[in-house]
């Protein structure tokens, strides 16, 4: 989400593993072996152990003594309280952009164009989780960026919100979730903040219950 440009070969395997654990391609619910993420990314284990311990401060994977790292495993409370900061950070957005329009020539074209074509690759597209996610993901990250907080854009990193989109791919939309992002941008266009946050928040409630639905399963 955010551009980091690597400064040693330590940092550039922590940015390749942690691109490849924010987008569900390395397995989880298994130990992985340093030598096999050693190899995944082309370096060697002492590299790849540095990059762990940053990974491990991200919370993007676990240290068990005597077995090794994986993923950690994503309980009920683990998502529900990804989705509590989500909304509180996309219920900013939205009011920053309310008020910033009310204030100044707020172009939000890019925010319109982005929903429309997350909803077209939903309808025409159902089994692209790949797609949609990725246009699911430049939708909300478009509205995150026009707040015009950096810091709002920030937090969303920290929450890991391009993996936060990819599960909502495979285990909300995937299994039927309805998706209508013309409508969320339609009610913002309106400029009624409270109703704009009334559809942003059940937007990701909506999102969050197709996930726990679903959590089982995956």
């Amino acid at each position: 989400m955010i551009d980091v440009v690597p400064k040693t070969k330590e940092e550039q395997a922590y940015i390749e593993l942690k691109n490849l654990i924010l987008e569900g391609k390395l397995p989880t619910q298994k130990f992985l072996s340093q030598r096999m993420l050693a190899a995944t990314v082309n370096t060697n284990i002492s590299t790849i152990r540095t990059a762990l311990r940053l990974l491990e401060n991200d919370n993007l994977i676990e240290n068990v003594p005597q077995w090794g790292v994986r993923i950690p495993i994503e309980t009920e409370e683990v998502l529900r309280d990804r989705y509590f900061l989500r909304e509180l950070l996309e219920v900013g957005a939205v009011k920053l952009i309310i008020r910033k329009r009310k204030s100044e020539n707020l172009d939000i074209s890019s925010i319109i164009e982005k929903a429309k074509l997350c909803d077209k690759v939903a309808k025409e597209e159902p089994k692209d989780i790949t797609k949609f996610s990725k246009t699911h993901l430049d939708f909300h990250l478009e509205l995150a960026k026009k707040s015009g907080s950096p810091l709002l854009l920030q937090s969303l990193e920290k929450i890991h919100f391009r993996s936060l989109i990819q599960s909502h791919a495979k285990r909300g939309w995937a299994t039927g979730s309805l998706i209508n992002h013309q409508l969320l941008v339609d009610v913002i266009l309106d400029g009624d903040e409270n109703k704009a946050i009334a559809e942003m928040t059940n937007h990701i409630k909506g999102g969050l219950e197709s996930e726990l639905n679903n959590l089982v399963q995956i």
